[in-house]
């Protein structure tokens, strides 16, 4: 036995060892975004790094593809146990982790040829000048150190370039995934390790005679060239692939807004009209009222009292019909309101509203007709689930359902502070107030994730005035209460500033 072979043996431990490591290392950074914090991106690193080093260190010996396979395992598991949603986005990371740290090890692999040519070169200009280099056991060892440094360092800067153009193409986002959609992100990974299974395949029948005509009588064999191509070319396919499909998420992502879009249209048309029916009943009644009077005139000078009593309850009837329920100041805003707390009254909520449309101001009508309208289905939806949940609901007593002693309430307000226009919508809720580090929006509780599009289009109203919404919970009564307050930045017309002035 040669007597440096224990030290081979602990430089080769030693890379083996960094190189888990590092791909540890890879794993967090890749992971990081498809979860809730930091530390849980750590705890995955942490789990897989304690699974492969206890492999390697094990008296027992399994196949490579065996241990990073159960090393994947255990991160999938570290991750599902931090965050138990969007599992298959979970599989989906560590099954690419999996294939490109397979990728790169196979590349190490077969790059035994350059070391060869590394050799005969640095042997070859050494002894040209008379140094005596690669002569001992020593210097081979040192060697092999500084070979396994050179390995090592490649090993990472794959794993990690793969790792980085992968978070490029894919996202950094965190989204459920389809069965259908698992399975066309699955086909590139298959390909991969069927294409290192035909490298395998290759490398068995290097000594067949065929593959000894084709190696000639030269040492370095081309089959590890064919393996680095093949895997280079199953690593585009999968690039590809997430490229495909991340450009197909995106699009049903344009479609999605594009169709929230057109619901917002639509219900500001359906507003519109009932603003022009409710107009078009009052200009009638203002335009018959000369000839309401006339007929109580002269019901009661013919003494016919019952009768003018039946004529005007029936007038104030229809005055009563034409006009709003809540009156902010503005028609738009009135028909949506009033709509909402018919809504609210009819499922057993409470509406508690004192919003005031801001009269000189450069706000649109329209804009603030957005911001209502969603926030306040918002608010709807949350309370009617927390009602549906509860089972211990009664009638409060203000016209609204009691959920545990409270009464089931939506409250909207509005405040001016100087040139800042804010909105505050608050509703009682079940459940965690969960947002997603990306957005600063709650996560959604939808099955479709469909949810989340109103708030973004609140946001995107908000910041069209230079302001920004704000999304907090507050325990009052002992139950969780969510509040939105949207901040508007107003810039008075010259009308209003010459009044102002005044």
């Amino acid at each position: 036995m040669n007597e440096l072979e224990q030290y081979y043996e602990i430089v080769n431990m030693c890379k083996r060892s960094c190189w888990i490591l590092l791909s540890a290392f890879c794993l967090t950074v890749w992971i990081r975004p498809f979860l809730c914090g930091r530390r849980n991106a750590f705890r995955v690193g942490a789990a897989y790094a304690a699974m492969m080093l206890f492999l390697l260190f094990m008296p027992y010996n399994i196949s490579g593809r065996l241990a990073y396979a159960l090393g994947s395992l255990a991160a999938f598991g570290a991750a599902w146990l931090a965050d138990r949603r969007y599992a298959r986005q979970k599989a989906f990371a560590a099954a690419v982790h999996y294939c490109l740290e397979k990728q790169a090890a196979e590349i190490i692999a077969n790059l035994s040829f350059i070391s060869l040519l590394a050799e005969d070169l640095f042997y070859i200009r050494t002894h040209a000048h008379g140094w005596r280099i690669l002569d001992t056991a020593e210097q081979w060892l040192l060697w092999y150190v500084i070979e396994s440094i050179v390995y090592t360092a490649l090993h990472f800067l794959m794993l990690y370039g793969g790792i980085r153009l992968m978070q490029r193409l894919y996202g950094r986002r965190r989204e459920d995934i389809s069965g259908f959609e698992a399975a066309v992100l699955a086909a590139p990974i298959a390909l991969c390790i069927a294409a290192r299974k035909s490298g395998s395949y290759v490398s068995a029948y290097r000594e067949e005679p065929w593959m000894t005509v084709i190696n000639g009588y030269d040492k370095y064999d081309w089959y590890e060239i064919y393996n680095i191509g093949l895997t280079l070319l199953s690593s585009a396919v999968l690039f590809l692939i997430v490229y495909v499909f991340r450009r197909w998420k995106d699009g049903q992502e344009e479609e999605r807004q594009r169709e929230l879009l057109n619901r917002q249209l639509q219900d500001m048309e359906n507003h519109i009209a009932q603003t022009e029916r409710l107009y078009r009943d009052m200009r009638g009644l203002r335009h018959d009222m000369g000839n309401h009077l006339m007929t109580l005139k002269e019901l009661y000078s013919a003494g016919k009292y019952e009768a003018a009593e039946q004529y005007a309850e029936t007038l104030s009837e229809q005055i009563r019909a034409t006009a709003a329920e809540v009156q902010s100041g503005n028609p738009v805003t009135d028909v949506i309101l009033s709509g909402r707390k018919r809504e609210m009254a009819e499922k057993g909520i409470a509406f508690d509203c004192d919003f005031h449309y801001p009269q000189d101001g450069n706000i649109d009508a329209f804009d603030i007709s957005i911001i209502l309208h969603n926030a306040l289905a918002n608010a709807i939806e949350a309370t009617e689930r927390m009602m549906t949940c509860d089972t211990t609901v009664t009638n409060g007593t203000d016209g609204g359902a009691a959920v545990q002693g409270r009464t089931a309430k939506v409250s909207l307000a509005s405040r001016r502070v100087r040139s800042m226009f804010m909105i505050e919508v608050v509703n009682d809720y079940a459940g965690e107030l969960e947002t997603d580090p990306q957005s600063g929006l709650p996560v959604s509780t939808k099955a479709d994730g469909g949810h989340g599009y109103g708030l973004s289009g609140i946001r995107r109203v908000a910041r069209k005035y230079l302001g920004e919404l704000e999304i907090d919970r507050e325990t009052c009564g002992g139950g969780n209460r969510f509040v939105l307050r949207v901040m508007l930045q107003m810039r008075q017309n010259e009308a209003a500033k010459a009044v102002h002035n005044r």
